[in-house]
């Protein structure tokens, strides 16, 4: 795994982050990829290998301090206003606009919540994005202007995103002119990394046809 680049590199990107080049020689798209609550980008960051190898990653952490891990906002403060996600929309925003080519978006629980507010409220350069075990917390700013599709994938036994909970979220979003599609796994509140490759395969469709 690369590390960080330097300040001297990119000063004007915030937070703690990754990179990952893509193996095949290509890259199709470069994933901007975001934890779920509790968990670091290190950790996470070990799912890139089950995914597709003509994909390129930056793997975020999120800002804030959770158990031993970290956190990408208060749940509570954004189930009361939204607008307190808003340091993390500009820090996942700043990465965004840095990245040259493709990007498509992979978050989990937590993280996908997060990449749902920034869908609704709007993310230029962005192609699709994953949206793996999570819903809508709380009411996001439905400003978006260029919609891109949504894919959300979760587990039919999770106890944490439950189905009712990702289906009000694939509900609210087609609502206001998205395109959603669904993958439903067998498992509980987990990364189904045996669905890594048709995840892959629809991330890069929709960057190639942006």
């Amino acid at each position: 795994l690369n590390s960080k680049p330097s300040a001297a590199d990119q000063p004007q990107l915030p937070g703690v982050w990754f990179d990952v080049k893509a193996r095949a020689g290509t890259t199709a798209a470069t994933v901007i990829a975001l934890h779920g609550r509790g968990d670091t980008a290190r950790n996470f960051g070990s799912i890139t290998r089950g995914f597709s190898a003509a994909l390129a990653w930056r793997v975020l952490e999120g800002p804030l301090n959770f158990g031993k891990g970290r956190q990408w906002f208060e749940s509570d403060q954004v189930r009361r206003d939204a607008s307190a996600a808003k340091a993390t929309l500009d820090l996942v925003r700043a990465h965004i606009k840095s990245i040259d080519g493709p990007v498509v978006l992979v978050g989990f629980s937590q993280g996908c919540m997060t990449i749902l507010h920034l869908a609704a409220e709007g993310a230029d350069k962005v192609s699709a994005a994953a949206c793996i075990g999570g819903w809508l917390i709380g009411e996001p700013t439905w400003s978006a202007t260029a919609r891109f599709p949504l894919l959300f994938v979760n587990g039919a036994n999770d106890q944490i995103a439950k189905p009712a909970s990702v289906r009000a979220a694939i509900q609210a979003f087609e609502n206001r002119g998205f395109a959603t599609e669904q993958i439903e796994f067998g498992g509980g509140h987990q990364v189904p990394m045996e669905e890594a490759p048709r995840i892959s395969e629809w991330l890069i469709a929709k960057a190639r046809a942006r």
